[in-house]
């Protein structure tokens, strides 16, 4: 009888224990999530006037006044209103700016886009978030750009990263006076000093306004930008400049892998 009870517990207990697999699959038949992000804003579209009077004047800036105030705390490199040309975002203003102050801009159209003339841009307001209030003034063309006052701005601590993919992410800072918005080109050197290579720094993921084109930048809150480029070959030094010609330091473009 003991012989027994021990075999038997041999046999229960020295069993391996098996769990019951599933054939059953969850599939994900479409991510896409439309939640109307954003609206286009009413304006009092400013007339200019006619196109042979704009190519004598060239009334080609395009002024305006904005004020952002929050009601509630937003993520500060959340975008809350953008003006668009043509699919590109050529101003947009996040959370951080929203600090109920009057801030003025003044946009080039023909940098732009050269065949601006007759053209306006739209102007496209956050439609997800109610936690705060956007008010837009004095909007209207002006022959000259205005006075306004000068900012001290340095390219810093500019690094190239080569991924494993081949792509190159693109991270610097900036230090200046006071905060504007830039635009970015990429320049690659040969030994010789010359320009082999360039690429212009878009934004164009932005998962609020995917379907737009970022041009121009704000620093974000730690005063860096990131950027990503898919493909951009260089075997020498790598620079950067923006619109008014100050420039990052030359460097190289580091491994993933040597980090």
């Amino acid at each position: 009888m003991i012989l027994i009870l021990i075999l038997l517990n041999f046999i229960f207990f020295s069993k391996n224990i098996e769990a019951k697999s599933f054939s059953h699959q969850f599939v994900l038949t479409n991510n896409l999530i439309d939640l109307n992000f954003f609206k286009i804003v009413d304006l009092p579209v400013p007339t200019p006037t006619p196109t042979t009077e704009i190519k004598q004047n060239s009334q080609k800036i395009l002024s305006f006044d904005y004020k952002l105030s929050k009601t509630k705390d937003l993520p500060p490199d959340l975008p809350l209103f953008i003006v668009v040309f043509d699919q590109k975002v050529i101003f947009s203003a996040d959370a951080s700016l929203a600090d109920g102050l009057t801030h003025h801009v003044q946009l080039n159209l023909e940098t732009i886009d050269p065949n601006y003339l007759g053209k306006f841009p739209v102007f496209y307001q956050n439609n997800y978030l109610n936690d705060f209030e956007f008010v837009l003034e004095n909007l209207s063309f002006i022959n000259e750009p205005e006075s306004i006052r000068e900012n001290i701005l340095q390219i810093k601590n500019l690094n190239l990263i080569r991924e494993f993919d081949q792509s190159l992410t693109v991270v610097f800072s900036l230090e200046e006076q006071f905060k504007n918005h830039y635009s970015y080109q990429m320049f690659c050197l040969n030994e010789k000093k010359e320009v082999t290579n360039s690429a212009k720094l878009i934004k164009n993921d932005d998962f609020l306004w995917s379907k737009f084109s970022f041009l121009n930048f704000f620093s974000n809150q730690k005063n860096e930008l990131i950027f990503h480029l898919e493909d951009f070959k260089c075997d020498g030094l790598v620079y950067l400049s923006n619109e008014f010609d100050v420039r990052s330091e030359e460097v190289s473009i580091i491994n993933v892998k040597d980090l």
